[in-house]
């Protein structure tokens, strides 16, 4: 956890939040394997009706970021190497 300097115990949390009034710790935690990543691939399924199909989105998604990122990679090379002009 990461406090922030000059905000950290500076806000209070009232009631009926907390029993009684209490400086509130302002801290970032960096999680790496985010929920967030779980909850719009949650609600893309679920949008479209594909509940319990999570994974095979995934593995299709995943697919085409693979693929996407090897022609992207061969745009570049051909952009470096074999037309260079193309770059101004």
């Amino acid at each position: 956890m990461i406090a922030w300097p000059g905000l950290d115990g500076q806000v209070e949390q009232q009631r009926p939040v907390v029993p009684e009034a209490a400086p509130y710790a302002a801290s970032y935690t960096v999680n790496w394997i985010s929920a967030a990543r779980v909850r719009s691939s949650s609600v893309g399924t679920s949008a479209t009706g594909l509940q319990g199909q999570e994974g095979d989105l995934l593995r299709l998604v995943f697919k085409w970021s693979i693929g996407l990122t090897v022609v992207m990679a061969v745009v570049a090379t051909l952009q470096a190497y074999v037309f260079p002009f193309v770059i101004p």
